[in-house]
């Protein structure tokens, strides 16, 4: 009898090894990545009211407070798409601290690196599960269930993988998931399936927000729903974003009129000068930019002290 105890202990312990190994960060092939990353770099680069509009407007509370209806933004690269996700997961952070029943998951698709770990369907899986499992607290069940009943313990295919993560979102009263940069994913096609597939499980615990380009095959995978809220995301002027950027970046030269800085502002907008050009000018910078309008496109730059251009933030 001991024996037989002896050997179901081995059993489970090595069960739980293997699900460890499938989805903590040891640097594995088949590890979870750590997307943490992705989420610090676009907070560093934000600004102070960047996605405030956002995340305070009607349309984000709404999600926030109703499950099953899965939000997608999507706007051309540069619209500030990735610098909303960040903002709108700090939100959800503190919410869902103040709500021990909740989860936030997230995942940043990398579109600069098509062969790397952030570009793959069953890494994205893999990092909810781990992330989800933090909040948990404890080993999932269904986590270790997928590898207590495998007798060889071979790794979890990713129907597998998407079956848990669907159980253990169930373990929770609500989950909130962020997707970014959809349509970076290799593997796109299985992926916009499962996510319309997880989008349509109506048992009130999920809000599922996703961010890409305006894609066709992405907007033809949820055109019929009529559940899939949309909004779209715009650049230059009509972004409330950009527009504070810019607005709040000229001020900090202290030297500029009204009239100055109307000027440099229709500049930018109109892809005369690149925003960051403004920052720190001089005073021969400001005299020059005075008579734009009549003898320059463009500002000299001798600025010492450059920020990163709005319109190459990441999307």
């Amino acid at each position: 009898m001991s024996l037989l105890l002896f050997a179901g202990n081995a059993l489970c312990l090595l069960a739980c090894y293997e699900a460890l190994a499938c989805c903590a960060d040891v640097g594995e092939d088949k590890a979870a990545p750590d997307v943490s990353g992705n989420h610090k770099a676009a907070r560093k680069i934000r600004h102070s009211q960047h996605g405030s509009w956002f995340v305070h407007g009607e349309g984000f509370m709404r999600w926030k407070e109703f499950p099953d209806q899965p939000l997608w933004l999507y706007g051309s690269p540069g619209c500030g798409k990735t610098i909303i996700c960040s903002s709108v997961i700090d939100d959800l952070t503190m919410h869902c601290e103040r709500n021990p029943s909740f989860a936030c998951a997230y995942f940043f698709f990398d579109g600069r690196n098509l062969e790397g770990e952030l570009s793959i369907q069953e890494k994205y899986i893999r990092s909810l599960i781990r992330q989800l499992w933090d909040y948990l607290g404890r080993m999932p069940a269904a986590l270790l269930g997928i590898y207590s009943t495998r007798s060889s313990h071979p790794q979890p295919s990713i129907e597998a993988l998407q079956d848990t993560l669907q159980t253990i979102i169930g373990d929770f009263q609500e989950v909130y998931i962020v997707i970014d940069v959809l349509d970076a994913c290799t593997d796109r096609d299985e992926l916009l399936v499962w996510v319309k597939n997880l989008a349509g499980w109506k048992e009130g615990k999920l809000h599922l927000i996703l961010s890409s380009r305006p894609e066709l095959d992405i907007d033809d995978h949820w055109a019929a729903l009529d559940y899939f809220e949309r909004i779209r995301f715009a650049g230059g002027s009509g972004n409330p974003d950009i527009v504070n950027y810019v607005d709040d970046m000229l001020p900090e030269n202290g030297k500029w009129t009204p009239e100055t800085h109307a000027l440099g502002t229709a500049k930018v907008f109109r892809g005369d000068i690149p925003a960051h050009a403004l920052q720190g000018s001089d005073a021969d910078d400001l005299k020059a930019l005075s008579h734009w309008s009549k003898n320059s496109p463009r500002l000299p730059v001798s600025a010492s002290n450059v920020v990163q251009d709005h319109a190459t933030t990441p999307s």
